[in-house]
């Protein structure tokens, strides 16, 4: 099956480039996949401008020149740019052959924003589920969510997708923050939640997104002495060195509409894990309990880190159920599955 994936790919600083480029690799075991990226992503086959109002046109050429049978895109409305709508998108998602859509942003709802960006985000979600030939989400709430908001028969629950590393071993009391800092991350709660872990280390490792945040964040963590950072965007290696020296990783968000690629980071390396209650991040962890789903504010954090150092090796067993479900094969397998299903193949 000839296959054409339309998103970001590496060497853009992008999870979304670090997921598909996995996911690609996987398939590529037993089908021929055409990478479509955008202006920055080198290692794409075909490189296009996502926020062009031809779109739609570029596809159609790329997928006529392949001989494609399927286009998958993963989707984040960001991509396909503000000042169209993602009218481009919506009209690209008209082919010829079957389009498959991943949903990397399940609204559940629309706290904080504007009128006018909710109207938007809400009408996007809409279409991009009625006009796909198939919708992927992340989690099985997330695909419910949508059966029942748009009246949907055509959304698929499979896994974000995950490497397998040898099981961690405990080290001490080292905390983890990992990913692209926003507001919405909430890692001032965290950082609050420290003063009530003084025999535990906090590593926070990213990049900011907002400048404001960033200065207030900087700001709390002047002469603070069991916190450390590293911020901007790490390679790999290093991503997975930060991981492996870790005994548990922390996501105090806020709000978040996604499923998170450093969460698999941290079933990948094997290491428990403390949440808040936000969205999908709470919903995988209570399923699978390989970790402690919490409050959001920073004494509910502080005793669900206690609760997981006390209770280490009960979370193993969610641990490995988890990466049972969610490494890149099994993921592979399921898209293969719903491309077949598409393509009568």
């Amino acid at each position: 099956m000839r296959i054409g994936m339309v998103s970001k790919f590496l060497p853009e600083k992008d999870g979304i480039a670090r997921f598909s480029e996995n996911l690609c690799k996987e398939l590529s075991k037993n089908h021929e996949v055409i990478k479509i990226g955008d202006a920055k992503s080198e290692s794409a086959d075909y490189k296009i401008n996502f926020k062009s109002f031809r779109l739609k046109a570029l596809l159609q050429r790329i997928i006529e020149k392949e001989k494609l049978d399927l286009l998958h895109i993963q989707y984040i409305a960001s991509y396909f740019g503000r000042h169209t709508l993602n009218l481009n998108l919506l009209q690209a998602l008209s082919q010829k052959i079957p389009v498959v859509s991943t949903m990397h942003e399940v609204h559940y709802s629309y706290e904080g924003y504007n009128f006018l960006r909710k109207s938007v985000l809400n009408f996007l979600e809409k279409e991009v589920v009625r006009n796909s030939d198939a919708v992927i989400a992340h989690t099985p709430q997330q695909k419910r969510f949508l059966e029942k908001k748009y009246k949907a028969e055509n959304v698929v629950f499979i896994h974000l997708g995950l490497e397998l590393f040898e099981f961690h071993k405990r080290k001490g009391r080292n905390l983890l923050f990992f990913g692209k800092i926003s507001r919405m991350k909430g890692l001032e709660l965290l950082i609050r939640a420290m003063k009530m872990l003084p025999e535990f280390r906090l590593k926070i490792v990213g990049s900011f997104i907002d400048k404001k945040y960033e200065k207030q964040i900087r700001k709390m963590l002047v002469n603070t002495e069991n916190i450390s950072g590293r911020f901007g965007w790490v390679s790999d290696e290093e991503r997975w060195r930060h991981f492996k020296n870790a005994d548990v990783a922390v996501f105090p968000y806020l709000k978040i509409q996604n499923q998170s690629g450093a969460l698999n980071d941290a079933v990948s390396a094997g290491i428990p894990v403390v949440v808040t209650k936000s969205g999908a991040l709470g919903e995988t962890v209570e399923h699978f309990r390989f970790g402690e789903s919490v409050e959001r504010n920073p004494k509910a954090i502080a005793d669900g880190v206690r609760k997981v150092m006390k209770n280490y090796g009960s979370y193993k067993k969610g641990l490995v159920d988890y990466r049972k479900e969610a490494n890149w094969k099994a993921v592979a397998e399921r898209h293969t599955e719903l491309y077949k299903k598409l393509t009568k193949g």
